[in-house]
């Protein structure tokens, strides 16, 4: 498609953001142009609002599957494209329509995958595609990285990104008059007790074979009047680790010493655990191809030998093939989630061109 077209498709697709799990008119509009296109199959409805386009070659080859996003980041009571999941589709919808033709080997799938943002959709949809005994030699995914100057390859040895879970610790004790706190059973002490004690275990690196971290991302204590104690707590935390075993680990000792610190000050404890992530890993064999691709194209690169501190559900489509993420610098401005973030219509061309670059490789095998 010529760049104004495609231009206009992320545009349109900028106006009606939707959070994880809510994103029929984007999965509609998402069909909508998927049809004029002639894949030899879209299938609807998958691990909620996913689409996933097949197209056949004309002759046996590689099975490659094709990874974008369709949710939106949340905020409040609505939701905004602050992570480029617009220009990821549109990047997508540019590479269907090269495939139209169908010159090219096996059969490539375009997954335009719901409920990202929340951890949520890849695992259903790996959950489908093992159900229909759906099948794939190597999975792709990309983003856009404002970190990194317009157009760069990044491309990351072994761990993309840490696994992650957001924990939940949920402190039920008893309130009383504030003139009265002794007849209270106040989670305060405990909340804070375990904070320290989650900065030590973190810091005690001879716990863990790999990198790993937390963050106190919500505290909540009481409610707000000055005359009662409080009774009830909550302690929400992200935990990180470069290994999954190290995720483990971490989460089992700070749930422990949640437990017992909560039993010294007689508080109940609950705990929910939420978004979680396994590491993402990149195949040695498909950085190889990608960046001798790039250098036969002129495309800058960057290897980077450290992972992103940030997660991502692409993790699990490692159950069905060989996985590869790389970044595509969207040019040096505000972060990703960030409120003045914007993506760069600039990257869409060259961003679907490495694509198409790559079912050509192994077109070629």
């Amino acid at each position: 498609m010529d760049k104004s077209k495609l231009y206009s498709i992320r545009e349109e697709l900028h106006s009606i953001p939707e959070p994880a799990g809510s994103e029929l008119k984007t999965a509609a509009l998402i069909y909508s142009y998927l049809e004029q296109f002639n894949p030899d199959k879209i299938i609807r409805g998958v691990g909620g609002h996913g689409l996933i386009a097949i197209f056949k070659g004309n002759r046996p080859g590689r099975n490659l599957l094709f990874r974008c996003e369709l949710d939106a980041v949340p905020g409040g009571d609505s939701a905004k494209h602050l992570c480029g999941h617009d220009g990821h589709m549109t990047i997508m919808l540019d590479l269907a329509s090269e495939l139209t033709s169908g010159n090219f080997s096996g059969s490539v799938s375009l997954l335009f995958q719901p409920a990202e943002e929340n951890g949520s959709g890849a695992s259903k949809v790996v959950e489908y595609m093992i159900k229909e005994h759906l099948s794939y030699d190597y999975a792709f995914a990309l983003h856009n990285n404002p970190n990194y100057k317009e157009s760069t390859l990044i491309l990351t040895e072994g761990i993309y990104a840490p696994a992650s879970v957001g924990l939940e610790l949920l402190y039920k004790g008893k309130c009383s008059h504030a003139a009265w706190p002794e007849k209270a059973i106040n989670p305060m002490s405990a909340i804070i007790e375990t904070i320290s004690s989650i900065e030590y275990i973190v810091s005690s690196k001879e716990l863990f074979s790999d990198f790993v971290m937390a963050t106190v991302v919500n505290i909540e204590l009481g409610e707000n009047n000055f005359g009662v104690t409080p009774g009830n707590g909550v302690l929400r935390v992200t935990l990180r680790a470069n290994q999954d075993c190290d995720l483990a680990n971490l989460d089992r000792m700070v749930v422990e010493r949640a437990g017992e610190l909560a039993s010294i000050t007689g508080s109940g404890l609950e705990i929910n655990r939420y978004d979680y992530f396994p590491a993402t890993l990149n195949s040695p064999y498909l950085n190889r191809i990608v960046s001798e691709i790039a250098l036969n194209s002129g495309v800058s690169t960057i290897f980077s030998k450290n992972p992103s501190r940030g997660s991502d559900d692409f993790s699990h489509f490692r159950r069905v093939a060989d996985t590869l993420f790389f970044d595509i610098g969207n040019g040096i401005g505000p972060d990703i989630h960030e409120p003045d973030y914007i993506f760069n219509d600039s990257i869409i061309k060259g961003a679907s061109g490495l694509m198409l670059s790559l079912i050509r490789y192994f077109s070629q095998e």
